[in-house]
């Protein structure tokens, strides 16, 4: 250790910082998208590193996690308390997002908790429309 300071108060070795590099957004939004499960032991230490700073972030993973649970299990039956969760949140977007989600209200409820789908009826009745 004293050879290296010697070497750093010499100026014969230029000492060298290790700078953390940030992830990128789309990297950060994979994991807050992934279930838990699904995550690395880094990319989870990742994740935590960046909620512990932001909680805004942290409030946006919650409910990304329990609705994208709710679609994974089909719980239908969440849906109205996760809507009142995203209005109250304070996000805008995940605001509007839950907003949209009432415009057609049955529909998404029906699609998170019956098996069945008619999904192409809808396509035909669109192709029809347009």
């Amino acid at each position: 250790m004293c050879r290296l300071l010697q070497g750093w108060r010499d100026g014969t070795i230029k000492p060298t910082a290790v700078t953390a590099v940030a992830p990128k957004p789309r990297e950060v939004t994979g994991w807050i998208i992934r279930p838990a499960s699904e995550r690395s032991d880094d990319e989870q230490r990742g994740l935590a590193r960046i909620l512990a700073r932001c909680d805004s972030l942290s409030t946006v993973e919650q409910l990304v996690s329990d609705f994208t649970g709710m679609l994974r299990q089909r719980q239908g039956q969440h849906l109205d308390t996760w809507v009142a969760q995203a209005k109250a949140s304070g996000v805008a977007q995940l605001a509007g997002f839950a907003a949209g989600l009432l415009k057609d209200y049955d529909a998404i409820r029906n699609r998170l908790t019956l098996r069945c789908s008619s999904g192409a009826v809808e396509g035909n009745v669109c192709r029809l429309i347009l």
